[in-house]
């Protein structure tokens, strides 16, 4: 019987070996939520909500080693990006961006027409990638209604939203 070995976690292997175009976006099984929110929490994300049966999380991985990690909740036409991570060692090489798209591809693909997000930190990167901040009371209800909108995100967060564009399939 063939032994496979358990997923690695973002950065366990080295990153000269990743290979961003063999990338693939994963749905993590249910067991996985317990190292992704270990994951979310030593990054300093909301994690706490994991369980909530709307939240969908997905990893980037190269092989079995996954080096980014990212989710959203959806509700009708919108849905709520959450929970990208990176690590710090590999960071500024493209994996967030094409964590972001893959997500993207994948809500544009169900549907959704528009993507909103909290931000404490990462604003720059959701602007360079086609988001704009906008009012929180602009928000839907069904979105100033998830828990990281209501409470596990403080109200100094950033509120961005993308809009489809016809291009976006």
């Amino acid at each position: 019987m063939k032994r496979t070995q358990p997923r690695r976690s973002p950065g366990e292997r080295p990153s000269a070996s990743f290979s961003r175009k063999d990338a693939t976006l994963r749905m993590l099984a249910p067991w996985e939520y317990a190292r992704a929110a270990g994951i979310l929490k030593e990054a300093k994300l909301m994690a706490d909500d994991l369980s909530d049966a709307r939240v969908a999380m997905f990893g980037l991985y190269d092989g079995d080693t996954m080096y980014a990690l990212g989710g959203f909740e959806r509700y009708g036409k919108d849905a709520l990006l959450r929970s990208m991570v990176v690590p710090p060692n590999l960071r500024n090489r493209g994996l967030g961006a094409r964590l972001l798209t893959g997500l993207e591809a994948l809500l544009w693909a169900n549907g959704v027409e528009n993507i909103w997000l909290l931000t404490m930190t990462a604003a720059h990167f959701f602007k360079r990638n086609g988001y704009r901040s906008v009012e929180r009371a602009r928000a839907p209800e069904s979105i100033r209604n998830t828990g990281q909108f209501s409470g596990l995100c403080p109200a100094s967060a950033t509120l961005m939203l993308k809009k489809r564009s016809p291009s976006d399939g």
